[in-house]
């Protein structure tokens, strides 16, 4: 019986970028009774030129005492991450496979840092984030994307 043998669509990540981190903390950052949020955004893809895109990743971990809607700790950090692909239709669903793999991992291994420094606990964070929400912010990159990565205007 023959296979299916349509190839697969490809896509690579061709450049990863943290653009800002923010660290949050408070007085209330040693609470014993704490809730924690993990949360994920990412910008719709853009395309940059032909079968390169581009988006935004807004990751946070963020602490609050329990019953309270204020921030008491956290930590915050956006990247930027441009890829290659075939066909923009899917470019969305590819970001935010690249947003739940590549950027989550590099934003944990930050993370560790951080909250070690910080000296307020934290949970550690699950190997994925949960649901990545894509957002319509514009975006600025402030460049363009050339065979040696990020070039100024």
């Amino acid at each position: 019986m023959a296979e299916d043998t349509q190839p697969s669509q490809r896509s690579q990540v061709i450049a990863l970028s943290v653009i800002d981190v923010d660290i949050l903390f408070s007085v209330g950052a040693m609470a014993d009774e704490s809730e924690f949020s993990f949360d994920v955004e990412i910008t719709r893809p853009e395309p940059v030129e032909e079968g390169i895109f581009a988006f935004q990743a807004n990751l946070q971990v963020i602490k609050r005492k329990e019953g309270e809607t204020s921030e008491a700790a956290g930590f915050k950090a956006k990247y930027w991450c441009g890829f290659q692909l075939e066909a923009e239709d899917d470019a969305t669903e590819i970001a935010s496979q690249f947003a739940s793999t590549t950027i989550w991992a590099a934003f944990s291994n930050l993370f560790a840092v951080v909250k070690n420094q910080m000296g307020v606990y934290f949970p550690q964070l699950p190997p994925a984030p949960g649901k990545i929400k894509a957002i319509d912010q514009p975006t600025d990159y402030s460049g363009k994307l050339d065979d040696g990565g990020l070039l100024d205007d």
